[in-house]
């Protein structure tokens, strides 16, 4: 059997152990997190149960209070209606005794109009004979015309009976004086015992309720005084309205509370009624209140059920993280053991693949070469299409052969020393940002972020080879690229030693990858050497790259070392001494910050539907360093609150859809990942009330446009940083007084405003704002002639956001005045609207020539564009 087939062999074996192993380990992976699984399952029901039982507990308590509380005002109303049912029986049967007492002919008149008939609880006292017929009454003693009674309820009941009992009677509405009474009546009788009619008192319902009117029982809540036929007497809150009508019969239906003996209160859909009666009489006493659990239950239960959440999330995370520590921990130790059985046979293949290729690279590189000679002539032949596919594949499958070969002599010069390092003068921030260019498409392919940290203290020139050191960094920086998936990889410089023109530089690279083990670390640098079988055939390669490197870097002084954790991550890093140089390179400058900058890089959400602030402000923030999210309206920025977590939110006040005061209100109200987030307004309306408005809706601070870059700076820094809060919680609004009145012309302003940014950003600004300012011209078209004020309005505001950015305040301040007019009169001048057309128009001939070649359209194509 050959050396190859021994190795085959091994593997085959070693699968094939790596699956009963895979079979057991899944057995007792089941058992182990069985027990831990019931238990957290078990503590989360017996929490949400403790949380249950407390809120039932409470809401009953609640109710239990709430009917003790009316139970005591139905208690003392019943006393106070049986005390006035009394005085006016009293007053009834003492009316007919003096009748009595007198003379036949004595008419009743003279006995209505005594002293004692006086009652505070009275509307009248009327005397009804038995044909039904008024006599006479405290309001009417001699009626003018006979008065008809006899359909009343309070006559008809005496009429025919013989017994004296006192009626009381539904609420009768007034014939004449159109007021609601309850009747209190008895019968008047002959000397003989016949019936001789009716002495009635009526009673002025509100006299019954008047002093429970000013009671707060709540929405629903109200007082009610019903007979033994369920008809309203009396009432307040609820039942005010409702004298003469038949009380709902809930009350036999719901579920019973228990109070005292002589009341009884029952739970009727959001509401609490007590019923009492009255002692001695054929009426009730109604409390009804709201139920306070239907009113404030969600915020009294809140404390019990974000107790319970958390309590489960808690439970669960303590879960899912131990049964990831436990599944990590099992499965480092599969992959070491993995690699413990691999490593002789990766030994073996790695030195026979080292000794075959060390011998044929020489003789392989000749004829290769040939070889794509001969295809770069065939790519000046003419060929079809599918031949030239073919030549492309074969041209590129053979430099990267030539690239595998290329490693192979490289190190073999290493060795022998015959490769000679050629330093040169090179500006080392710019060698950085020519690496970060080369990896950056590779990372992204990778799905890695590739980041560069160097200061900018090393922003000059220093005598280096840059060929070597660029293929030992491409080559440290591609393999954590490789092996890093969805991670990061950093290239940190740092200068760790001064000494005077030679300065200490450390490099290194770090990246969140699959890390190496520690058996492995020892031998990684190795000719020929690669992680595993399995890697060397994911990624390719000679397996020469790191001991190439290793070679060019003690070539120029240093030495690479590794620090790694497998399954976390990877740093290699060295140290080289760099000469500075005397001579001076001419380099790109770089912006630095100003002392008001924020110290760290913000990730921030801007809502500005302007599109040329919204470009300025961004490239403002980019420059600065800080990560900027873009949206173009409110209910977009609530949306973005709700998905990711940012440090800074900038919301323009006016955007369609919704605008940014509500925007921010519902992100504070929300309670979500940005409900805290400092919240700084975009705002043109540096008037009286603004101040006012954005503390209302939860903003923190307002930049007022035009926007500039250092009070922008400024208010990021203050509120990312509160140590440095050296202003006001709101920025004081700039009163008219305090602009400048001299304006420069406009052609001075827009050169002004071009000439302080990089052509490039200029040029795609120039574009943004002219293809706005083209929509806002024909919006104001369009507005003039369909009388549309809310449409002028709301384009003269954008349009005085965009040309106050850029300068041109006379045409901000007509748009602004326009605004103002709409916004009191709803309501615009023509001639106003046209003026600013023409100052538009202007502007856009001034902006039109800031655009370079690649940005300019026709007219036709602007208008498409816009």
């Amino acid at each position: 059997m050959s050396q190859f087939e021994e190795i085959a062999a091994q593997k085959t074996e070693l699968r094939g152990d790596d699956q009963v192993f895979q079979s057991s380990w899944t057995i007792a992976q089941v058992s182990r997190y069985i027990v831990p699984t019931f238990s957290v399952v078990f503590l989360v029901i017996a929490a949400w149960s403790f949380v249950w039982q407390r809120i039932e507990s409470d809401r009953e308590q609640a109710r239990l209070g709430v009917s003790d509380n009316i139970n005591n005002v139905a208690v003392t109303m019943a006393h106070n209606i049986s005390r006035i049912s009394g005085e006016l029986d009293s007053l009834l049967q003492f009316m007919r005794a003096i009748k009595r007492s007198k003379s036949i002919e004595t008419p009743w008149q003279d006995v209505v109009t005594e002293d004692f008939t006086l009652n505070r609880h009275t509307v009248q006292i009327a005397i009804i004979a038995a044909d039904g017929m008024m006599v006479t009454s405290t309001k009417m003693l001699h009626p003018p015309k006979p008065v008809d009674l006899s359909d009343r309820e309070h006559y008809r009941i005496h009429l025919g009976s013989s017994s004296d009992e006192l009626f009381i009677s539904k609420p009768v509405l007034g014939r004449a004086s159109n007021r609601w009474s309850v009747q209190y009546t008895r019968p008047l009788f002959t000397s003989s015992g016949e019936f001789d009619g009716a002495i009635v008192v009526s009673l002025d319902p509100s006299k019954l309720t008047q002093v429970y009117g000013a009671l707060d029982l709540g929405g629903q809540g109200g007082v009610a005084i019903v007979g033994d036929d369920n008809i309203i007497r009396a009432g307040t809150g609820s039942f005010a309205n409702k004298l003469g009508r038949e009380l709902d019969s809930l009350l036999l239906n719901e579920k019973q509370l228990q109070v005292g003996s002589n009341s009884e209160a029952v739970a009727i859909d959001d509401t609490i009624s007590i019923s009492r009666a009255v002692e001695g009489y054929p009426l009730r006493v109604i409390v009804q209140a709201a139920d306070p659990w239907a009113a404030q239950g969600v915020r009294l239960a809140t404390p019990y059920v974000g107790g319970g959440i958390v309590f489960t999330a808690l439970a669960f995370f303590v879960f899912i993280m131990s049964t990831r520590a436990r599944l990590r921990e099992q499965a480092l130790m599969d992959e070491q053991n993995r690699f413990e059985v691999e490593k002789t046979v990766a030994e073996e293949s790695s030195r026979a693949k080292g000794e075959f290729l060390a011998v044929m690279s020489h003789e392989i590189r000749t004829p290769l070469n040939g070889v794509l000679g001969a295809l770069e002539l065939l790519q000046l032949e003419k060929m079809s299409v599918a031949a030239d596919k073919n030549l492309e594949l074969a041209t590129s499958s053979g430099e990267h052969l030539l690239s595998l070969i290329d490693d192979i002599l490289i190190y073999s010069k290493l060795e022998q020393g015959e490769l000679k390092l050629e330093p040169s003068s090179y500006n080392l921030v710019r060698f950085a940002n020519e690496l970060k260019m080369m990896i950056d498409p590779l990372a992204h392919k990778s799905k890695n972020k590739f980041t560069v940290e160097i200061p900018a203290n090393l922003n000059e020139p220093f005598k280096f080879d840059s060929v070597r050191l660029r293929q030992v960094l491409l080559n440290l920086i591609g393999n954590a690229n490789k092996f890093t998936r969805a991670g990061s990889v950093k290239l940190t410089v740092r200068e760790i030693e001064t000494n005077g023109h030679n300065p200490t530089i450390r490099f290194a690279v770090e990246d969140t990858g699959v890390g190496i083990p520690l058996d492995k670390q020892k031998t990684i640098f190795e000719k020929f050497n690669s992680l595993d079988s399995s890697f060397s055939r994911r990624t390719d390669g000679t397996g020469l790259g790191l001991a190439i490197s290793l070679k060019i870097v003690q070539a120029m002084g240093g030495n690479i070392e590794l620090a790694s954790e497998y399954g976390v991550g990877s740093c290699f890093s060295f140290q080289i001494q760099l000469p500075r140089c005397d001579e001076e390179i001419i380099a790109a400058p770089t912006r630095p910050k100003t002392c008001s900058s924020a110290e760290r890089n913000l990730n921030i959400l801007m809502a500005e539907d302007n599109p040329t602030n919204a470009y300025i402000t961004k490239q403002f923030l980019i420059e600065d360093g800080h990560a900027v999210t873009h949206v173009e309206d409110g209910l977009a920025a609530v949306d973005a609150s709700n998905s990711d977590p940012f440090d800074i939110i900038l919301m323009d006040i006016s955007m369609p859809n919704m605008d940014g005061l509500t925007a921010a209100a519902m992100i504070r109200e929300s309670g979500g990942l940005n409900a805290s987030t400092p919240i700084i307004a975009l705002t043109a309306h540096a008037i009286q009330g603004t101040k006012e408005r954005i503390e209302a809706s939860g903003m923190d601070d307002y930049v007022t446009k035009p926007i500039r870059r250092v009070t922008l700076l400024e208010t990021l820094a203050r509120l990312s940083d509160p140590k440095v809060d050296t202003a006001p919680l709101i920025a004081p609004v700039e009163s008219d007084a305090d602009r400048v009145t001299e304006e420069p012309s406009l052609a001075s302003a827009i050169d002004f405003f071009f000439a302080s940014r990089s052509s490039d950003h200029a040029s795609a600004l120039a574009k943004v704002f002219v293809l706005e300012m083209e929509a806002r011209r024909r919006a104001l078209l369009k507005g003039l002639d369909e009388r549309d004020a809310e449409l002028i309005g709301q384009t003269t505001h954008a349009i005085c956001g965009s040309t106050s950015m850029l300068g041109a305040q006379d045409i901000a301040n007509q748009c602004r005045v326009i605004e103002e007019e709409i916004q009191l009169e709803n309501t615009f001048a023509d001639a106003a609207v046209r003026r600013v057309i023409e100052e538009i128009d202007q502007l856009i001939v001034l902006v039109k020539p800031r655009m370079s070649d690649e940005y300019h359209c026709s007219d036709a194509q602007l208008s498409e564009c816009a």
